[in-house]
């Protein structure tokens, strides 16, 4: 809908508006003897600015002009200043945060942004902690997180890309370093020539062509991920609380997203590799790096081998175990009324659900319940004669295993896979073991990062992704 010269009746389209917002202020002044309307967000604009460069500038030029475009380019208002081009993106300026103003006699309306939101200040990240490191960490606020890494990134090689991504049209950055002679996907696999563009932009137009489809409001990267692929069980993306980390990717040639309101970093494409390193490996000596990671592999190892290769050993095949183990077990085993599968799946829903606990409660309280409800609750299903002391012992030492990845969501999602070789197991005995963990390796070997990006879903692979690409 077009403006009229007639400010009440510019007013009078966005009076539906004043009633389902109550936040939404109208402020008539006068400038000389033209009339005047500040329209604002009462809980996101800035007063300061409001008064000092609206109230005092803005108008006298708006109203001496008489044209808002003039107005705009002549203006000396400290923050952006927008000509508003219908009176029905009025709505969604100030849905924005954006401050509208109107002059009557003339048929426009102006937007200001002084919108001002509550922050917070680097803190220490609480999942990617490091011992010797930096100590701060990304906020809510994506302007704070683009600072943090143009901090340590200062070289005019730093692209950066802004785009309003779902219904909300939330703010977004992508971020990376183009790195030379690396070809375009598509380019590298067809023989052409080397093309201009590397494929970090290649990737970043990708990325944006497939966020301009999301129509629903996006809050967390979890309403992103499903658009480029990253819905899996098993992670294809890595996200970071650090901005150090972040900027170390940057700097391997991969693109980083920031997100307005989400304390953290996304990278993409990342490998499982980069999944499994930890903060604390790029302050460590190279004997002691690499002892950490064939620890932390041993873990996520016995993580998910661990229950199934105790069910099918003392099910099937218990005479690879020493005799003095084997009576051991079967004298702990023998007042037990559950089947040995069962027992392992009983006591891994306790200890999951002791897990779910730690997380819904707050830290000082969470953290006691989870200790304390470890040791009664596991005293009490031994006592029981539900599950005994040695399965207790392998199902625990699986589930802290678990805990050696330092990537929450591949953590996460190593501990149901457990199950799935758990079952195989408890069916066929060693080779189920051996099928559950073929089967598991199979699959992480066939995940692609990004893959959505440059092929139809549907549609089969013409070639063998990049070592980059693979997860």
């Amino acid at each position: 809908m077009d403006f009229h010269k007639d400010i009440n009746k510019n007013l009078a389209f966005l009076s539906d508006y004043f009633k389902t917002s109550t936040d939404c202020k109208l402020r008539r002044v006068y400038s000389g003897d033209t009339e005047c309307a500040v329209v604002f967000m009462e809980s996101t604009v800035n007063q300061t600015m409001l008064q000092d460069s609206i109230f005092t500038l803005l108008l006298e030029v708006a109203v001496k002009s008489g044209d808002m475009d003039l107005a705009r380019r002549s203006a000396t208002a400290g923050a952006p200043i927008t000509v508003i081009d219908s009176l029905d993106r009025c709505s969604s300026a100030l849905a924005s945060g954006i401050t509208v103003i109107f002059v009557d006699g003339i048929a426009g309306a102006l937007g200001v942004d002084i919108r001002t939101y509550p922050t917070r200040p680097p803190q220490e990240p609480n999942i990617d902690k490091t011992l010797i490191g930096a100590r701060d960490g990304f906020t809510e606020s994506v302007m704070n997180n683009l600072a943090l890494i143009r901090k340590r990134l200062c070289t005019p090689n730093l692209h950066v890309c802004t785009y309003f991504v779902g219904g909300n049209k939330v703010k977004c950055f992508l971020v990376y370093m183009p790195q030379n002679g690396i070809l375009s996907p598509f380019e590298e696999r067809s023989g052409q020539e080397k093309s201009k563009k590397s494929e970090q932009a290649v990737l970043s137009a990708k990325i944006r062509a497939k966020l301009d489809k999301i129509e629903h409001p996006c809050l967390t990267y979890g309403d992103i991920l499903p658009a480029i692929g990253g819905n899996r069980l098993i992670p294809t993306y890595k996200l970071t609380e650090r901005p150090d980390t972040a900027c170390s990717l940057i700097a391997k040639g991969k693109v980083i997203m920031l997100m307005e309101g989400q304390p953290m970093a996304l990278c993409l494409p990342t490998t499982f590799f980069e999944l499994m390193d930890s903060p604390n490996d790029a302050s460590l000596p190279t004997p002691l790096r690499l002892l950490a990671k064939a620890l932390r592999y041993l873990g996520a190892l016995l993580c998910l081998a661990l229950p199934g290769l105790y069910v099918s050993l003392l099910t099937y095949n218990r005479t690879l175990l020493p005799p003095e183990l084997t009576a051991l077990i079967i004298q702990s085993e023998s007042r037990i009324a559950l089947s040995l599968p069962l027992q392992v799946m009983l006591t891994w829903l306790l200890v999951s659900l002791i897990f779910q606990v730690g997380i819904s409660l707050p830290t000082t309280l969470g953290g006691t319940i989870g200790i304390f409800g470890s040791i009664v609750l596991g005293q009490a299903l031994v006592n029981s004669n539900l599950a005994s002391e040695i399965t207790l012992l392998v199902v625990v030492t699986a589930v802290v295993g678990s805990y050696c990845v330092p990537n929450y969501s591949l953590s996460t999602a190593l501990r149901p896979l457990s199950l799935v070789v758990l079952l195989f197991s408890s069916a066929f005995g060693l080779v189920g073991c051996g099928l559950g963990m073929l089967a598991i390796l199979a699959h992480i070997l066939n995940l692609t990062s990004c893959q959505s990006l440059f092929f139809p879903l549907k549609k089969k692979r013409p070639y063998l992704a990049a070592e980059d690409d693979n997860v």
